[in-house]
């Protein structure tokens, strides 16, 4: 059960060789970044800002890599870019190919298929190509790749269905800097929804470098405080939540910097409210789809890591449910710091309320911590982008779920993560009640690239909900 900051799907398809998203492989210097439909100086995108800005995307024609709005964009960044470019080049002519993605869509039409073992090693066969792409350009280079290096290797230009790699026959999304079509697929119903999300990563990418230049220590705290709402009522969205806690948040934040843009301002911000609520607000969301109206409550949160215990404020939980007057929250995982179990410093209205909530961790795999003598029934269990599909050791744990007999709640950074996660507990516990599967309205609003073959992620992004396991013995 590893720390989710990574998409299971990326590290089980990278389990196989040797190079992956990590500063082994690449050095992880500085802000820069890179999208292939975007001018790598300025970061103007779209067909909109090129417009208003009389310019447009123009490719390197050497490696066919990356652009540039002008030429002055393209000769300022050459002596940056003249080292890796010149590497591409070369093994173009070593592997008589136009492009060094050329073989990517054969690749991709070799292992076409549905089912889950099909997609596996779909995926494993396209990032073996990009790994083994990586080791070539670092043994010429005798060299790390930088950061950007790196990225134009693992997001590069290549039609979004297909994978056609021919820059002749592609074209840019009007909208993104990320998505390219063939002319067969111009029109892609699948693009919409992903367009919104490419355009909040590339938004997300860009806030981080002024992370820690737009807030103080003190900004911090203010996001931090208690949130009582007016109404018990949950938002209909992260977003609507935000929106109402951050209404005199934002002008406060970043005040000590006022060069800092407004909304790179508000995407920090966003980020900051949406990892801290998240998975509250997803819990919260699973109990008023099951209609639970207990007072008092046992929650797991399976295979959790140090950041779900600290990062949320799981008070909030007492404060949207008035009758619920005792919580205890358990976090199970081998990553959790040794074990505690300690009453919650509350607000002065639980206190004055006599409210509680205890917090405990157990640094123990599920399976181990159900067998020890602390062992608490649970009301509901959660599992937040565990990995079933990954982890060896999910194995044996998710067997004894059905131990509580309680509704259980998972997430996925996206579709096809969820997807998988839910074939292995269907598998497990053919009876199952799923009574949701859906995207999570309180999803993390920060979207992750992974890698150009699976989709846009975020934390919470895709959730299914069970009201119970079966009674039956687990499956072998």
């Amino acid at each position: 059960m590893c720390c989710r900051q990574e998409c299971p799907i990326t590290k089980l398809c990278m389990e196989s060789i040797d190079i992956s998203n990590s500063d082994e492989s690449f050095q992880a210097s500085s802000h820069e970044f890179y999208f292939p439909n975007m001018c790598h100086i300025c970061r103007c995108y779209g067909e909109k800002n090129l417009v208003n800005l009389k310019r447009s995307l123009k490719r390197c024609s050497a490696c066919q890599m990356i652009s540039y709005c002008c030429k002055e964009h393209q000769v300022k960044d050459w002596s940056t870019h003249k080292e890796f470019c010149k590497v591409i080049c070369q093994l173009k002519k070593e592997w008589n190919v136009n492009n060094v993605f050329q073989s990517v869509k054969s690749i991709a039409l070799r292992n076409v298929g549905n089912d889950q073992d099909m997609y596996k090693y779909h995926s494993k066969s396209l990032n073996k190509f990009s790994a083994d792409l990586t080791r070539a350009v670092i043994e010429i280079l005798q060299r790390k790749l930088k950061k950007i290096e790196y990225q134009m290797i693992m997001f590069p230009r290549l039609c979004a269905v297909c994978y056609e790699s021919n820059p002749e026959l592609l074209v840019n999304c009007k909208k993104c800097p990320q998505a390219t079509f063939c002319k067969e697929h111009l029109n892609d119903s699948n693009h919409e929804s992903e367009c919104l999300k490419i355009i909040k990563c590339f938004n997300t990418v860009k806030s981080v470098f002024y992370r820690f230049q737009s807030f103080s220590p003190l900004d911090i705290m203010m996001i931090q405080s208690p949130y009582h709402p007016a109404e018990k009522k949950l938002p209909s969205s992260m977003l609507k939540f935000i929106e109402t806690r951050s209404s005199t948040d934002l002008s406060e934040c970043g005040n000590g910097n006022t060069t800092i843009a407004s909304d790179i301002k508000s995407t920090v911000l966003n980020r900051f409210l949406s990892d801290r609520f998240s998975r509250v607000f997803t819990i919260l969301f699973a109990i008023e789809k099951l209609s639970l109206n207990l007072q008092s409550m046992v929650i797991h949160v399976v295979g959790a890591n140090q950041g779900e215990l600290l990062a949320s404020d799981w008070e909030l939980i007492l404060h949207y449910l008035p009758n619920l007057m005792k919580l205890e929250l358990i976090f199970i995982g081998p990553e959790l710091f040794p074990a505690f179990k300690q009453l919650n410093q509350n607000c002065n209205l639980c206190k004055k309320e006599d409210r509680k909530l205890f917090i405990e961790a157990n640094r123990k795999v599920y399976h181990e911590y159900t067998r020890g003598d602390n062992f608490l029934k649970p009301d509901m269990i959660a599992c937040f982008h565990p990995g079933f599909h990954v982890h060896d050791s999910w194995k044996k744990s998710i067997k004894v779920f059905s131990k509580g007999q309680c509704p259980l709640l998972v997430t996925g950074v996206n579709t096809i993560e969820a997807s998988m996660d839910k074939n292995f507990i269907n598998f497990t516990f053919p009876s199952a009640k799923c009574v949701y599967y859906d995207y999570n309205p309180f999803t993390y609003i920060s979207y992750q690239r992974h890698d150009i073959y699976v989709p846009i992620g975020a934390n919470n992004q895709f959730m299914h909900l069970y009201k119970f396991l079966d009674k039956k013995t687990a499956s072998n």
